[in-house]
């Protein structure tokens, strides 16, 4: 099938698919916006690949819009249906109830720690590719896991407003920090693996000291 000349193979299908979002919203804006965008598409597309673009959804309304997006999605090249394909994994770890959320490697790459929204928290043996320790405890969504660089200390942000520090042998909970004012999303720890920083859900980030018994 021959390639429209908005098809322009150089674009990811992501970025072609943003494209085609511009065009109908130069057809839905008004005149000023208009020139603007008819100018951006002409500089991705070129003079005739822009207008072509423009022409095809000028008579649209938002239903039909999305109806000729679909035909245009299945007019894809080979190469760009591949595109669209996942990567291929060459291993699945399955242990998880939920969406995976947040994920860290051990610092000598023999274990993976990872997080999901079944509020817990799993470590994973690289050799064996099997869950070795399974922690809980949050309540929420456990939104970041960080590891310190000995890999004894284990780091995680919930949105059930904790944070909390674990034992990475033992799955022993050994500080847990809680906040009602705010969700933790993400977690790492400062150089000197003494303290914490935490991403808030309030725009700011929280450095935490660990102060363990």
């Amino acid at each position: 099938m021959r390639q429209a000349p908005y098809m322009a193979s150089r674009f990811s299908v992501g970025v072609q698919e943003f494209l085609f979002a511009c065009a109908y919203w130069y057809v839905a804006s008004d005149g000023a916006i208009r020139s603007a965008e008819r100018a951006w598409l002409a500089q991705q597309f070129g003079a005739v690949g822009g207008e072509e673009l423009i022409k095809r959804f000028t008579t649209l309304n938002s239903t039909d819009f999305f109806d000729v997006f679909d035909g245009l999605s299945a007019a894809l090249t080979d190469d760009q249906k591949r595109e669209r394909k996942p990567p291929r994994c060459v291993r699945a770890l399955l242990g998880h109830a939920d969406a995976v959320l947040s994920l860290v490697f051990s610092s000598d790459g023999d274990w993976l720690v990872s997080g999901g929204r079944d509020t817990s928290i799993q470590v994973w043996e690289m050799r064996t590719g099997r869950p070795a320790l399974v922690i809980r405890g949050h309540t929420f969504h456990v939104a970041g896991v960080a590891l310190r660089r000995d890999n004894r200390l284990l780091a995680s942000a919930g949105w059930d407003h904790t944070l909390k520090l674990w034992d990475m042998e033992s799955g022993e909970m050994r500080l847990n920090v809680e906040s009602a004012a705010v969700r933790f999303n993400c977690v790492t720890f400062l150089p000197d693996g003494d303290r914490l920083v935490a991403g808030c859900s309030d725009k700011s980030a929280c450095i935490v000291p660990l102060e363990l018994s």
